[in-house]
């Protein structure tokens, strides 16, 4: 968010900040995810974009995953694994083949930490074009502000 996104929609006379919600709590008292409470951030006043993991963006655009990380062939597995599952948002079939554990199992060096460094190659044009959801909720939230 803070390095991708913000900056995209401060043109916009949009301030953004991420929140992380509470996806899950075990018996013992384990939770997923951490941060605030769901029902907290569904009534605050921000927008909410909720898809599964932001790595499948990184299937917008292979080409450029393959590029950053110079393993030839990967853009491949990446396209026809998206268009099995129906596109980027679709990736989250079960444990092992969501997309970052796709994207692990590729033996590409893959680590969450590199994720805004390979999303900024991809750029915003090409996640909206190959993303529906994204593109929708990037446009209603680029509707809020206005274009400075």
């Amino acid at each position: 968010m803070r390095e991708l996104l913000a900056p995209h929609l401060i043109r916009f006379g949009i301030y953004a900040s991420a929140t992380v919600v509470r996806t899950k709590r075990l018996a013992n008292g384990t939770t997923y995810a951490g941060g605030n409470r769901w029902g907290k951030v569904c009534n605050s006043l921000r927008p909410l974009l909720a898809v599964h993991e932001f790595e499948a963006w990184y299937f917008a655009d292979p080409g450029q995953v393959e590029k950053f990380y110079g393993q030839p062939g990967i853009a491949q597995w990446m396209r026809q694994a998206s268009e099995t599952a129906g596109g980027p948002e679709s990736i989250n079939q079960g444990k092992e083949t969501h997309p970052s554990k796709r994207l692990e199992g590729y033996g590409i060096g893959f680590r969450k930490t590199a994720g805004v460094a390979v999303l900024k190659e991809i750029g915003i044009p090409a996640i909206r074009a190959a993303c529906p959801h994204f593109a929708c909720w990037l446009g209603r939230l680029e509707a809020l502000g206005r274009d400075t």
